[in-house]
Formats: C-alpha cells, sequence, structure tokens
C-alpha cells in the first residue's frame, strides 16, 4: 500500500476516532481503512491504536506517530498548493507561553494575526516554564528558560522591562528600598525586594509569605505588602493610574528575555512562520 495513504488513514481514524466514519469520509469500506492500519502496524512492529466496542484512542507510540505523520501530510499539502500560488497560514496553531505574558502581551497578537489569515486556528495553552515544546504537543513555545536538550531551537525575542514596584501607602508607612537590580533575568517570575527597611512591619510578615506566581505578587504590591520586582506589562496600567509606583531607574532596570522554542529540525509550515515573524516583533 501507499504509505502516504496509509498515513492520512491513520491521521484521520486518530481525528475522527473511528473506523466507519473515516471510511465515509474516505469514501472507502471500513475493512479497507482496517486493512490500511493493520498494514501500518505491521510494518512498524508496534500498536498504534486502542480498538473497543465503543471507540478508538491512540496508544503514546501512537499519539508521538500521529503528530509526525500529521505535519508530514499538512507539508504535503503546502508543497502541492504553492506550485500554484503562495501558501497561507492555515490549519491548527499550538503555542505554549508563560500565563502572564500570553493574556497581556501575546493574546493580541494572536488576534491579529487569526484576523489576517481566516484559514488558521490556534490552540493557545498558558503555563509557566515550558522547556520542551514536545511535552505538551506545542509546535512552538515561548519560555525565559532556555531548553535542557540540544535538539530544541531557540530564537531570542525582544527583552522584556523588570520594573521595582510598591504601593504609595507602603512608601508613606516610611519604607526605604534599597537593592541592586543589574542586567539580564533568567526568571520569568516577579520577585520580591528583600532588603527594604520601615516602620511598617511589612518586612516581617514578608518574611512568612512565600510567592511564585507573578499575578499573586501584583496584588501583594498593591495591597502594601512590600517592593516588588515585576513585568512591565503586568504593572504598566497600575504604574499609569498610581496605584504603584515605580521605584528601579535605568540604568539598573532588568529585562527578561523570552524565547521561542520550536523542534530542531521540524520543517516550518506557514503558520510557523507567519506566527514566529509577529512574536519577534513583539
Amino acid at each position: 500500500m501507499d504509505r502516504l495513504t496509509t498515513m492520512e488513514m491513520f491521521v484521520r481514524v486518530a481525528q475522527l476516532g473511528s473506523f466507519t466514519a473515516t471510511a465515509k469520509a474516505s469514501g472507502i469500506s471500513t475493512a479497507m481503512v482496517s486493512k490500511h492500519i493493520q498494514d501500518l502496524e505491521n510494518r512498524l512492529a508496534a500498536r498504534l491504536l486502542e480498538r473497543t466496542t465503543r471507540s478508538v484512542k491512540l496508544t503514546p507510540r501512537g499519539q508521538l506517530f500521529y503528530s509526525h505523520c500529521k505535519n508530514l501530510i499538512e507539508q504535503v499539502v503546502e508543497a502541492e498548493q504553492s506550485v500554484t500560488r503562495p501558501p497561507e497560514p492555515s490549519g491548527v496553531l499550538r503555542i505554549g507561553a508563560p500565563k502572564a505574558f500570553g493574556s497581556i502581551v501575546l493574546m493580541p497578537e494572536i488576534l491579529r494575526l487569526l484576523s489576517l489569515f481566516p484559514e488558521l486556528k490556534v490552540a493557545l495553552i498558558l503555563r509557566d516554564n515550558i522547556r520542551d515544546p514536545r511535552d505538551e504537543n506545542l509546535d512552538i513555545a515561548i519560555s525565559a528558560k532556555a531548553p535542557r536538550d540540544d535538539d530544541i531551537e531557540m530564537l531570542t525575542m525582544r527583552p522584556q522591562r523588570r520594573i521595582v514596584c510598591a504601593s504609595p501607602s507602603f512608601i508613606d508607612q516610611g519604607n526605604d528600598v534599597s537593592f541592586e537590580s543589574d542586567g539580564v533575568s533568567t526568571d520569568q517570575h516577579a520577585e520580591r525586594v528583600p532588603n527594604f527597611t520601615g516602620r511598617s512591619g511589612a518586612h516581617q510578615l514578608l518574611e512568612r509569605l512565600d510567592l511564585e506566581d507573578e499575578e499573586a505578587c501584583l496584588q501583594a504590591a498593591l495591597l502594601g505588602a512590600g517592593a516588588f520586582e515585576l513585568h512591565e506589562f503586568l504593572a504598566s496600567q497600575y504604574l499609569q493610574d498610581g496605584r504603584l509606583l515605580a521605584l528601579s531607574r535605568e540604568p539598573r532596570i532588568r529585562t527578561t528575555n523570552l524565547l521561542l522554542l520550536y523542534e530542531k529540525g521540524r520543517i516550518l509550515l506557514a503558520r510557523d512562520r507567519a506566527f514566529i515573524d509577529f512574536a519577534v516583533a513583539i
């Protein structure tokens, strides 16, 4: 049997979850669909699908093979289309990004991308500390952490500024904030600025408060619990309306270098390239 056709049948079965539905969509018999899958599993010496009377599901090996087959078929379709017209971004693009950055900065850009390309769909997965896009079955991931493996390609995005902030009430209570903040950070989270002194007793409170989530740090800063180093995109509206005060000044403003990660050697489709062009300019 033709390998590409067999792969197409496998992808359809995985997506539709049914041999019968795949047969109807393909215009062939259920027995022929079953023969394609059996031939594929025999050639690979691996079980790709778990079959029950009610459903068909991918095995762990099947899930891995499915992602490769789906990408390969899309590349073939794009190659055929490129002969007659330049390929436009289409299909589903799975993107992973840190929670705060994804919600505040990335979302408007994704909506703009979708408005430009009507055939494109985006699945946005918001997770902190993604270091390997394959772990979440992503096409592209955005991370502040360098990948662990050499087989992950990375592109550097524009640096994101981090500002030491505190509420006016915190400063009015006589707290004196001193800090050393220089260079580039590799941490995407907010940081408490520990070395401050004052009469409010806030330093004793913060000794008992351990926060890792940047949005929780923002709320603590707004409530006057201390001085925190926050990404500018998260704190900007509160700095503008006066609910937070910026304490750090150039040149001691640190930045976070976010990275675009994707599997090395992976052929980038039109949708991948379109998103990368948008993302590196953010």
